[in-house]
C-alpha cells in the first residue's frame, strides 16, 4: 500500500470566525484589570491582569477595614507578590494554584485574617501570540 502524506488543513479560518473577543476587549468592558504596572513592580515582565470578581470581592478592601490600614495598593501588592513567588516555584507549569491571606475587620470583633485560593494562568494575549498573566478565582475562566 502506497503511504500518501497528507496535508494538514487548520480545523477552522479567519473565515469561519464569527467574532474574536480579545483580552483587550475585555480590560476595556471591565471583566479584567490590567494590573500591569504594579505587576513589573513585583517581578513580572508580561502583561498582568486580574478577574473583576476577584479585585471587587478580595482587592478592593470593605470600607470598614480602610481605618485599619487595608487599602487597594497594599491588597493588589500582597495579590502580584504572592503570584510571583508562586510562579517561581511552578516555572514548568501554565497555571499554578496558591494561597493569600487578606485582613478581613470584622465589626465588634478583632481583625482576623481569611485565606483564599487564587489560580494564575500564563496564556496568549493576542492574535501574535505574546504571553500573559490572568489572576482568578478557582473556577473563572
Amino acid at each position: 500500500m502506497e503511504h500518501m502524506e497528507q496535508k494538514q488543513v487548520p480545523l477552522f479560518t479567519e473565515v469561519d470566525l464569527i467574532s474574536i473577543y480579545t483580552r483587550e476587549d475585555a480590560i476595556r468592558d471591565g471583566l479584567l484589570v490590567d494590573v500591569s504596572e504594579m505587576g513589573r513592580e513585583a517581578g513580572f515582565r508580561i502583561p498582568v491582569a486580574v478577574t473583576r470578581k476577584l479585585w471587587d470581592e478580595y482587592i478592593v478592601p470593605d470600607p470598614r477595614s480602610v481605618p485599619y490600614g487595608q487599602s487597594v495598593d497594599g491588597r493588589l501588592w500582597d495579590t502580584l507578590w504572592m503570584s510571583h513567588l508562586a510562579a517561581r516555584c511552578r516555572p514548568d507549569t501554565d497555571r499554578v494554584q496558591y494561597s493569600v491571606q487578606y485582613k478581613v475587620i470584622y465589626i465588634m470583633k478583632t481583625a482576623q485574617r481569611r485565606g483564599i485560593t487564587l489560580e494564575m494562568r500564563v496564556g496568549a494575549a493576542d492574535p501574535q501570540g505574546r504571553p500573559c498573566i490572568t489572576i482568578m478565582l478557582p473556577g473563572e475562566d
